[in-house]
């Protein structure tokens, strides 16, 4: 079959133009800007999980939840050791993922006695990542 390509083009010169712009889509397909490509939540290790101790709940959502620390997993305990010592947690260690909190990109509050006080929890998630 014979393609009339017009003026100074010919088949062979089609066909090799065709497979160059193939060939760069391909490569640019590689390095697509941020958000298009598969998300960070698609490796558990890419996240980071955030816990923060807060003294005025007033900003946040009402508690989902409220545990009493001796109750809690050790994960969960950890977790809140952590937080408690430093006023702030985080950790890319996805073991840390207890069974008692939530990470999204919104943040999730809990209120968690420890010895007879009781503290505001809020965890919250890097960006795209989420665990329940």
């Amino acid at each position: 079959m014979n393609v009339d390509t017009g003026p100074g083009w010919d088949s062979g010169s089609v066909c090799t133009a065709s497979i160059a712009v193939c060939v760069l889509l391909v490569l640019a397909g590689c390095s697509v800007p941020y958000g298009i490509g598969p998300s960070p939540s698609d490796d558990p290790s890419d996240c980071t999980l955030h816990h923060d101790l807060v003294e005025e709940a007033d900003n946040y959502a009402d508690p989902i939840e409220t545990y009493q620390y001796d109750t809690m997993s050790s994960e969960a305990r950890h977790v809140f050791v952590e937080t408690r010592e430093q006023g702030s947690y985080t950790t890319s260690n996805s073991s840390r993922n207890s069974q008692e909190f939530r990470y999204g990109d919104e943040t999730s509050v809990y209120n968690v006695t420890y010895e007879n006080e009781e503290y505001t929890l809020v965890t919250y998630t890097s960006e795209g990542c989420e665990f329940e």
